[in-house]
């Protein structure tokens, strides 16, 4: 466990740093709707799955 928890201190401030970016970002592309219920997945490739 203590092990673990040094791991965790390690990257806690670049992981906390990360995630408010991300929001910073999500709250400036997404409108309130996309932001409370979700959005599509932009710019993803769908492939045909083959079917035997």
């Amino acid at each position: 466990m203590r092990v673990s928890r040094a791991e965790l201190d390690v990257h806690v401030d670049a992981d906390r740093a990360a995630r408010a970016e991300a929001a910073r970002r999500a709250r400036k592309s997404l409108n309130d709707d996309q932001q409370l219920f979700g959005a599509p997945a932009q710019g993803v490739t769908h492939l045909r799955t083959a079917r035997a």
